[in-house]
């Protein structure tokens, strides 16, 4: 027998000079999820699949097929360190795969198989160190000559399903290249895991989810966690061995399921989860069933191509009260699992922030279906070159769940699993929970007329203690302030505090860094919406002003108020409602406007300092989009380059051209009065500077009391991250605390 292991080399290392620490993103909300508990789960945070080769298997052409996976995937090269008492996502230019090949094709077949099993267990039971990349290992054990077992190991923080299916393929491309001496040349990847966590940031910042926020808020209310009894007691949390027990569910009785699925109208997910439900509640006599599932978020087909953890979870609550029929049951879990479906883009732990009370997960129950994901399949076979590998059951890892039931697609039928809690559960309970769950499938169409009560309850004896079922605590969704007009749709980010609202226009849900750090003052945003069709849409600014006006008093009758805009449809909405409100007799304490050119200001200029204008402007873009800033761009993952003198990029999507044939050609007609009271323009870096620049972006020709004009170290795009967030509360502070009272106007001398 012979061993030869490959050590990981610093995973710190970068090709890139200057750039030692790597390039970091944020994590995803599933991902601190699953980090935040890392320590204490361990391995249990870990997952592994494994393959089963024959044929002519070459270990080094296994170990380099898989290192072509790490260079090709950033998140492959990712380690998890804590900045500011956060996890970032932290990706290096080259990491080293730990691989381990074992050669025991010399042992008895017995004794090779203890071997490996010996081995596959220790593999799953050691965990990662999360601020170390790759959080990916690999263990090749040659049993026989032609035959091997191959074991993927990776942290949940790094992998999903659908990310396997990517990886088995390209895998497989990659070692039939290397066989044939031919070099593995695929398409640069498009997107990585890190761009999605940017935009997954961008999204719950703004008001887009602000319909599932209020969904899972009102869904989940008063949840209290729902188990199934103990064998013995619970202990503290922490680390626990899991146990895998599974039936199979004949192909011939699934199909028989899917068809009743069809004629009553009802996805196959959706009747699969009416079973499991079935079978808990004849666990637990209690009327209401709760338990998760994990649902890919991969809507769009550039999210298909992505490897990384791209999961959601939803919870499910179902009412089943005793006298309900089963037909009757099923329909309405069908319903609830549409809905969930419907608001599945909001991730749970938006609305049940991880604290030290919040239980993870957060149901002690969870649920599964895996189907095949295009050409990967549970149990398919595939040809690598010189062998073949075929998909084969993994080993435990460790109890994350009380209960982890899952249907695994394969050619004989369903497999029905279910990984318990050793600590909590014998495995002959594990036994009869899934015989009970396959007699339910395999009875369903038979007892779909009976009520949920002539179900015979299962009875066991359990040395449990009681269940203490607290509520759990649920993050109220930001409310409206004012039902949304024409024009103008509202999201109220805050109604915490006395001091003045700052009322903003068309910001949306990116200042809640800002809303955060000013916890005294509520903030109010108003949003452009439609129609968007330009021949419908209203002509001039006057209409949004007329709207922001009207609703900005029924928000908040009285005043004093602080108004912001953002860029210059925003910054010039902002300006016209602040002046119509004085008109009404209203006090403005401040205008408040976000890198945004003054309205007028190009427009009124020489004609050869618009035409200045206009060619630095088309150089700056030059420069961003080949030049030596384009690369630097891509470094920080700048992908797809954003004009800097035009923000709206070229589509056709009806919002944007709104946008671009009515909103800012209305706007360039303005030709403001001066503007009677007090104002702070932030600008940004990326703003242009120089000849037909000016530092003010044009503002002081505009207000007549004081001007401030703060810098932003950032671009227009970030301009609400952190550093820039402080920098705005900071600076509004010090403004408003410096004013001698509400909406007195400091004229300039």
């Amino acid at each position: 027998m012979s061993v030869r292991r490959q050590d990981a080399a610093p995973a710190q290392q970068l090709t890139e000079a200057g750039a030692s620490r790597g390039i970091d993103f944020p994590c995803t909300l599933f991902q601190e999820g699953v980090l935040r508990h890392s320590s204490l789960l361990g391995p249990a945070q870990n997952a592994t699949y494994r393959f089963q080769l024959n044929g002519r298997i070459d270990a080094d052409i296994v170990g380099k097929a898989l290192q072509a996976l790490v260079d090709r995937h950033e998140i492959l090269r990712t380690s998890f360190p804590m900045v500011d008492g956060t996890f970032v996502q932290r990706v290096v230019a080259s990491a080293m795969l730990p691989f381990c090949f074992v050669d025991i094709s010399g042992l008895p077949s017995d004794a090779a198989g203890r071997y490996a099993d010996a081995l596959g267990e220790k593999e799953v039971s050691t965990p990662f160190d999360i601020g170390t990349a790759p959080l990916f290992r690999a263990a090749l054990v040659r049993t026989a000559q032609d035959e091997a077992l191959l074991a993927l190991t990776f942290h949940n923080a790094v992998i999903d399903g659908w990310s396997l299916g990517i990886l088995t393929q390209e895998f497989v491309d990659a070692a039939r290249a290397l066989h044939e001496g031919r070099s593995f040349s695929p398409e640069p990847v498009d997107l990585h895991h890190g761009d999605y966590a940017l935009w997954q940031q961008q999204v719950l910042e703004s008001d887009a989810l602000d319909g599932d926020r209020h969904y899972w808020h009102e869904h989940l209310t008063s949840l209290t966690s729902f188990r199934i009894p103990y064998d013995r007691p619970k202990r503290k949390a922490g680390l626990a061995k899991s146990e895998i027990v599974s039936t199979v569910a004949s192909r011939a009785t699934t199909d028989r399921l899917e068809q009743f699925a069809k004629e009553q109208g009802h996805t196959f997910f959706q009747v699969a989860v009416a079973t499991l439900a079935l079978c808990l509640r004849r666990l637990n006599p209690k009327n209401e069933v709760v338990f998760s599932s994990p649902v890919a978020a991969r809507d769009s087909v550039e999210a298909e191509g992505i490897v990384g953890p791209l999961l959601n979870t939803i919870i499910l609550r179902f009412d089943m009260p005793p006298d309900q029929t089963v037909a009757s049951a099923i329909g309405r879990i069908a319903a609830v699992v549409d809905e969930a479906l419907s608001h599945r883009d909001l991730p749970v732990e938006d609305v049940i922030p991880p604290s030290p009370d919040t239980p993870y997960p957060v149901c002690p129950i969870n649920f599964t279906l895996l189907r095949a994901l295009g050409d990967f399949a549970f149990g398919a076979k595939f040809a690598a070159g010189a062998f073949t590998m075929t998909t084969v059951p993994s080993q435990a890892c460790g109890a994350v769940w009380d209960l982890n039931f899952f249907m695994v697609d394969r050619a004989s039928g369903w497999r029905l699993s279910c990984e318990g809690n050793a600590d909590l559960y014998d495995q002959d309970t594990l036994e009869r929970i899934v015989d009970l769950w396959r007699d339910v499938i395999e009875s369903l169409v038979e007892f779909s007329t009976k009520s949920i009560g002539d179900l015979a309850t299962e009875s066991r004896t359990n040395t449990e203690r009681p269940v203490e079922e607290a509520a759990l605590q649920v993050r109220a969704p930001r409310r409206a302030a004012a039902a949304a007009t024409k024009h103008l749709r509202v999201l109220e980010l805050s109604d915490q505090g006395h001091a003045t609202p700052i009322i903003m226009i068309n910001i949306g849900g990116t200042l809640r860094r800002v809303s955060d750090r000013l916890p005294d003052r509520p903030f109010i945003d108003l949003s452009f919406s439609g129609p968007y069709d330009p021949p419908n849409a209203a002509p001039d600014v006057a209409h949004y002003v007329d709207d922001a006006v009207a609703m900005i008093e029924r928000s908040a009758p009285s005043g004093p108020y602080i108004i912001a805009g953002e860029c210059f449809t925003g910054g010039t909405v902002a300006l016209e409602t602040a002046r119509r409100l004085q008109e009404r007799g209203h006090v403005i304490e401040l205008l408040v406007i976000f890198d945004a050119w003054a309205p007028g200001y190009r427009e009124t200029m020489p004609k050869v300092l618009q035409h200045w204008r206009l060619w630095k402007l088309r150089y700056l873009r030059w420069k961003l989009e080949g030049g030596i800033l384009r690369n630097l761009v891509l470094l920080v993952k700048g992908r797809g380059s954003r004009d800097v003198g035009d923000p709206m990029q070229s589509t056709d999507d009806p919002q944007t051209q709104f946008y671009r044939n009515v909103m800012i050609e209305a706007c360039a007609k303005l030709r403001p009065l001066p503007y009677q009271g007090n104002a702070v323009v932030f600008r940004t870096a990326e703003a242009a500077t120089g000849i037909g620049f000016r530092h003010d972006m044009g503002w002081r020709s505009i207000v007549q009391g004081q001007l401030s004009v703060q810098m932003l170290p950032t671009d227009h795009y970030n301009m609400y991250n952190d550093a820039s967030s402080y920098t705005i509360a900071n600076t509004l502070k010090a403004i408003l605390q410096s004013q001698p009272k509400a909406g007195e106007i400091v004229t300039r001398k």
